[in-house]
């Protein structure tokens, strides 16, 4: 705090200025209020700017580096160890083509013996040959169910 203690009664008066120099109100060159060139330190922001975005990058160089790393890890883990295995992946196994079922489509798929055309029924209780000259042959259902 200042010592310079102002007495109310008193009125203050201005100082009178040197011969040549401008008073507050005459546009006044008041040293104390002007922009000061060294309080604004340009190339020191500019260098800190400069700073921050290459470290920016950098950090971003970083990330993408450790992404890729981490991707062709699990790529690799992820590898199968039978490459010709890894060609079929995805497909789906052919349907069973069963003997002597004819395509039942929108039809129930098992069928009982009584439900059967009566020449299949037949077929179904009796020996016979499927192919004489190879040899093969049919046996009745409740033999070849044993």
């Amino acid at each position: 705090m200042s010592d310079i203690v102002h007495d109310p009664a008193t009125p203050l008066t201005p100082t009178p200025l040197p011969s040549g120099e401008r008073g507050r109100g005459e546009g006044a060159d008041n040293p104390e209020v002007r922009h000061e060139y060294s309080d604004v330190n340009l190339r020191g922001i500019l260098v800190t700017a400069g700073a921050l975005l290459a470290v920016t990058v950098v950090i971003c160089l970083v990330c993408w580096w450790m992404f890729d790393l981490f991707w062709s890890r699990e790529a690799a883990a992820k590898r199968s160890q039978f490459p010709l295995a890894a060609a079929e992946r995805g497909k789906l196994p052919r349907q069973p083509q069963l003997e002597g079922i004819k395509n039942t489509e929108g039809q129930p798929t098992y069928m009982r013996p009584r439900q059967l055309p009566a020449e299949e029924q037949e077929r179904l209780n009796k020996t016979g040959w499927v192919d004489e000259k190879q040899g093969i042959v049919h046996i009745r259902i409740d033999k070849a169910m044993r």
